[in-house]
């Protein structure tokens, strides 16, 4: 799955942008002056365009997907993309929809919630009746959703339920802190971990990115839970399956040479910038293991 921002000749999706309004006029008001994103998936599958409307405001105008493809997530993956791609841009995303349920429902299924109506919009600006789901459109329904820091979910598992792990994430504790690695390329903190590579197993993976990401040599390590993350980071899916181990080091040496880490750190608490803050839930794990430990 790819996500690619078009910047030349869009009118080359006019057929699919039809799809969502109906309209070429309409259409024709917005297309120039707004960002459109297309997602591949063996072919095209869904387009958006989003525009600016204030200093803190972008509004999504048009989504679509080929009908052939409905049903299958590729309206929300393009959601979330351009959520995390309009962070630190805007403050708030709106949209506007037809008063129907549907519609609401899969806008509030991505994050929004309604926001206000603009009366008879249907009805004033389209030369026709406009119908979805057999409903004539006329009030047009207005949707808004606040940009947060991350546009990613994980939720937690109990341990071995899941399988197809593609990643393995440590939280660590050496002298009783929390142990933060700091990538050479970012300003911010994580816990060491990353995929899972051929043959490895997740316990394997995360043995090998405790010594590469922290330089730990002697420690005990044990699984605590599955997790799935969806979502999107710097314009990448991330989306998959990883589990959670819980580390105490014993002996550290540097950090070595190849490793994608400069530096290390140690806390008493969780520092606020984090790279990923959707850590932030599994901590809350991990502390029950720190407190078990030091009970030991």
């Amino acid at each position: 799955m790819e996500i690619q921002k078009i910047n030349d000749n869009k009118k080359q999706f006019i057929n699919l942008l039809l799809l969502a309004d109906e309209s070429e006029s309409m259409i024709d008001k917005y297309l120039e002056r707004g960002d459109m994103f297309a997602l591949y998936d063996n072919g095209l599958k869904s387009i958006c365009v989003v525009t600016k409307e204030s200093s803190d405001t972008c509004e999504l105008k048009n989504i679509a997907t080929d009908e052939k493809w409905h049903g299958k997530g590729y309206g929300s993956k393009l959601i979330q993309y351009i959520s995390a791609f309009y962070t630190g841009k805007y403050k708030t995303m709106i949209v506007g929809t037809g008063d129907v349920p549907s519609s609401k429902r899969f806008y509030e299924k991505n994050g929004f919630s309604i926001s206000h109506r603009i009366h008879n919009f249907f009805t004033d600006n389209y030369d026709h009746p406009m119908f979805e789901d057999g409903v004539q459109l006329v009030d047009m329904i207005y949707l808004k959703k606040e940009l947060q820091d991350t546009c990613m979910d994980l939720i937690t598992h109990p341990l071995n339920t899941l399988g197809n792990y593609i990643y393995a994430d440590i939280v660590s504790l050496y002298k009783g802190k929390w142990v933060f690695s700091k990538h050479k390329e970012r300003t911010t903190w994580e816990t060491q971990g990353g995929h899972i590579e051929d043959g490895e197993t997740p316990l394997e993976t995360a043995k090998r990115e405790l010594f590469e990401e922290a330089g730990a040599v002697d420690f005990d390590i044990e699984p605590l839970c599955d997790y799935t993350l969806t979502g999107f980071f710097n314009g990448r899916d991330i989306s998959g399956n990883g589990q959670v181990f819980f580390a105490v080091i014993h002996t550290l040496s540097d950090i070595p040479s190849y490793s994608e880490m400069e530096t290390i750190c140690f806390s008493d608490s969780l520092p606020n910038n984090l790279t990923y803050p959707i850590l932030y839930d599994l901590f809350k794990i991990a502390l029950e293991k720190k407190m078990k430990h030091w009970l030991m």
